[in-house]
């Protein structure tokens, strides 16, 4: 399996042998292992044993990190295409399946002025672990407006329960 980004990846994401939920979050070859088996990648998946479960472990072994060609030029610091990356895996039959991503969902204005959904959608689930729906639209609606909130105190709000 190879994970194709660019150049800085393979600085900040480097750690190929995770020993812990911490370590699995600067670990792509964790990251992609534990999406691959658990077909999700939430805060469960940031626990120890699920970075020591074996299944996982061998498909880390099996992920490689490599610069992509048509990234080596781009300047991390002008735009949102540094975040991209292509995942192409061999499957046992020999068939290869692949996807490219342009940007990551966290880039802000990647959907024009409006936050991206699979972000939404995201901080939606996490937010439910500790607040009420209400709360949650409340502090969307403030995300939303934070460039022209008078403080932080505005956006902090919802998140007193």
């Amino acid at each position: 399996m190879r994970c194709l980004g660019n150049h800085m990846i393979q600085h900040s994401l480097w750690n190929d042998n995770p020993q812990s939920g911490l370590e699995g979050k600067l670990s792509l070859h964790y990251c992609i292992a534990a999406a691959l088996v658990d077909g999700q990648l939430e805060v469960e998946q940031f626990r120890e044993e699920r970075v020591k479960d074996p299944l996982v472990r061998d498909i880390i072994r099996r992920v490689s990190i490599e610069p992509h060609p048509d990234m080596a030029n781009l300047d991390f610091t002008k735009g949102k295409d540094f975040l991209g990356m292509e995942v192409i895996i061999q499957l046992k039959n020999g068939r290869t399946v692949s996807r490219h991503i342009k940007s990551g969902f966290s880039v802000p204005g990647l959907e024009g002025t409006e936050l991206h959904p699979a972000l939404i959608d995201k901080f939606t689930r996490n937010a439910k672990r500790v607040l009420p729906d209400a709360a949650i639209s409340d502090c969307l609606t403030r995300v939303r407006s934070l460039e022209r909130a008078q403080s932080a105190r505005e956006l902090l709000q919802p998140l007193r329960v």
